[in-house]
């Protein structure tokens, strides 16, 4: 593989005791930068987990401070809001026991970033600031490259999304556009498990700053599958098993490693392909 630049280097925390030996191949060949170092730690680290006895501690949940309330009116009153979360509650959450869903946090972003002008334990406005952002929706650098019919767009925000397609069949227009999308701290709850389905590098930042509550989207979900995101964060069979990674897990050596890994973009592809297929009627 070839060498990597310091430069998209990234310090990662990685929850390497819940990985299946798959995954932390798939880990090792694409992003970790040892990865024989790492294939290792997943070995120990997941005899480890194997003999850890059940557990699943129900994090605590309060509503927020009266001091708080102009900020989530202010939330609440966004445009899209409502467009993307609906009905759905605010709450204080105990966030290190809260299961987490996703393998490892980019704690270079955590500290660097989100961590920007932080300077110790942050007060209450800062932690709503972080967690819940007023604004909901954040400006984005991209690269736009066309490449024959298709046009890709890359950006270190994590958040961008194709929305759409709009068509007019009368003119043969069709309309893709590319958006962050909203990026608050987001809890999804189902029988009793509250999983962290976004804002892990904020997560990372105010636990190491031991902050314990704190204010999130909590959305109440029907079923197992509406908890658990698309392909590539933990099995569901793990976060709904009897001893599911919590975030507070990061934070611990028996089960979680720290290692170099590649810079991450997310790139959005929008292409158009003609096909020749046969008719049916």
């Amino acid at each position: 593989m070839p060498s990597t630049e310091e430069s998209v280097r990234r310090a990662s925390r990685m929850l390497a005791g819940f990985m299946s030996p798959a995954v932390a191949n798939g880990y090792a060949s694409a992003l970790v930068i040892d990865g024989a170092s790492f294939i290792a730690a997943c070995q120990s680290k997941g005899a480890y987990c194997a003999n850890l006895p059940p557990r699943l501690e129900k994090p605590r949940v309060e509503d927020p401070p009266v001091s708080a309330l102009s900020h989530i009116q202010t939330l609440r009153n966004h445009p899209a809001f409502n467009q993307f979360y609906g009905s759905c509650e605010i709450k204080m959450v105990e966030l290190g026991k809260l299961i987490a869903c996703q393998y490892w946090v980019d704690t270079d972003v955590s500290d660097g970033v989100h961590g920007s002008g932080l300077q110790g334990p942050p007060d209450e406005s800062q932690v709503f600031s972080k967690c819940l952002p007023v604004e909901l929706i954040s400006g984005f650098q991209s690269r736009w490259q066309v490449l024959g019919k298709s046009i890709v767009i890359s950006s270190m925000n994590n958040t961008i999304t194709a929305n759409g397609p709009v068509y007019d069949p009368n003119t043969g227009e069709v309309k893709f556009w590319v958006s962050p999308s909203p990026n608050l701290m987001l809890v999804r709850e189902h029988q009793g498990r509250y999983v962290l389905a976004n804002g892990y590098h904020r997560a990372w930042l105010l636990r190491s700053r031991k902050v314990n509550m704190v204010p999130v989207v909590m959305a109440h979900m029907a079923s197992e599958k509406e908890v658990v995101p698309d392909a590539g964060f933990i099995e569901p069979h793990i976060i709904f098993g009897q001893r599911p990674p919590i975030v507070d897990d990061f934070f611990d050596d028996s089960v979680s490693v720290s290692a170099e890994m590649r810079s991450m973009l997310r790139a959005v592809r929008i292409g158009a392909e003609v096909l020749p297929i046969p008719r049916l009627i």
